[in-house]
């Protein structure tokens, strides 16, 4: 087909693989039986140790495969852009499995709202069974929101991953290929790009399944174990969260965004706070600490009311988030200390209650997400003491 033939309804299928025959061959499989076949399938092995081309013998009439040295998942898929004709790409991971009718239902969704580029999806869980082939487990649901707000939602949590998209191939024409220093969270980085410019839709159906396994992941630079696997995503998503703080007005963290025009002071404090929680979920302390003190300056400059119900929740649930309570774990008295020397009365006032409601909560569920539970109590009370005893003690009744 050529490059320019293409018709609304044509996907390209683009796979990278390193050091995966285990599990490509369930792959492949999976993604050439979808009951709407795709137009093409490009197979880039990012300079495999593994004897790839054994392992995908039976396709080789079905697939393209090229071969390069390895540079990372983000330059393999660089490198099939270059030779992708659908309408639609596909980026799908070598490990996962794709349920049979995931092409047909994101094209289905597709047609329904002809004005997005991008079709999101969910997925499910799944693991290895005694033969090696996957099983399925249970179904994750981001159910987060759908309109204007969802690029919001994007910035702390990748709610939908990468390999349940379908996008339009000239999205990627028009914004780049995918960022090479970007050795981990590529996927996420280029979700934030393509959300900034360009109209999404969720489908609330799971379309693949993802598998969770103890194998290396990587490209040959970062090779590294599940056990090291938060660390690594935590430094390339903090790299994320500041690149999002250079680059992003702030009255693009409010839905829907705000351009063109001065914000008000009401909505200039929200979207410090929102930020802020973006920043948190990107276990960037001083930066979210940063943000608190602009709402707080705005607060005292202004003379706004007090916080609002949606403001209250931003500071106590950016307090619950993963890579966050993994930076105040390791060191809750720094925390306090670097709140303490941003506590201009404002800022204790208005926020110290709200993140203390957040971190204790925190600290009861930490037994279930492998928390330091004793850790978090001590940040708690030390953020719960600056906001005086009437914070306290509501902070600690839950209200």
């Amino acid at each position: 087909m050529n490059a320019n033939d293409t018709r609304p309804d044509t996907v390209t299928v683009i796979i990278a693989t390193y050091n995966r025959t285990a599990y490509l061959r369930e792959c492949l499989e999976s993604v050439l039986k979808q009951s709407h076949a795709p137009a093409q399938v490009i197979l880039v092995d990012d300079g495999s140790e593994e004897d790839v081309q054994a392992a995908v013998r039976g396709f080789a009439d079905r697939i393209t495969y090229v071969r390069q040295e390895n540079a990372g998942r983000p330059a393999a898929f660089n490198r099939a852009l270059g030779l992708a004709t659908g309408e639609w790409l596909w980026f799908f991971d070598d490990d996962d499995v794709a349920l049979p009718d995931s092409i047909a239902r994101r094209l289905d969704a597709a047609a329904a709202q002809p004005d997005a580029d991008i079709v999101m999806s969910e997925h499910y869980i799944g693991h290895d069974g005694p033969d090696g082939r996957i099983v399925r487990g249970r179904l994750i649901s981001a159910r987060g929101p759908t309109d204007h707000r969802l690029f919001v939602s994007i910035l702390r949590n990748h709610l939908y991953l990468f390999q349940g998209m379908l996008i339009r191939r000239r999205c990627f024409e028009a914004l780049g290929g995918f960022d090479t220093t970007f050795l981990r969270s590529a996927d996420y980085e280029m979700t934030v790009r393509l959300l900034r410019r360009y109209k999404a839709m969720v489908l609330r159906e799971p379309t693949f399944i993802w598998r969770d396994h103890q194998g290396l992941r990587g490209p040959k630079a970062l090779r590294h174990d599940e056990a090291a696997r938060k660390r690594v995503w935590m430094e390339f998503d903090g790299r994320l969260g500041r690149r999002i703080r250079e680059q992003l007005s702030l009255g693009e963290y409010l839905a829907p965004p705000v351009l063109g025009r001065p914000l008000t002071p009401c909505e200039q404090r929200l979207a410090a706070l929102t930020r802020m929680s973006v920043m948190a979920s990107k276990g960037l302390v001083d930066e979210a600490l940063d943000d608190l003190c602009l709402a707080a300056d705005i607060q005292a400059r202004c003379g706004i009311g007090g916080l609002s119900r949606e403001e209250r929740a931003l500071c106590a649930q950016a307090m619950t988030h993963p890579y966050w309570l993994a930076r105040i774990e390791d060191d809750p008295a720094a925390f306090v200390a670097k709140l303490r020397a941003r506590s201009a009365a404002p800022l204790v006032r208005l926020f110290a209650g709200c993140l203390a409601r957040g971190l204790l909560h925190a600290a009861r569920k930490s037994e279930h997400v492998g928390h330091g539970r004793a850790a978090l109590w001590r940040a708690s009370l030390g953020v719960a003491a600056l906001a005086g005893p009437r914070p306290v003690v509501r902070a600690y009744l839950g209200r």
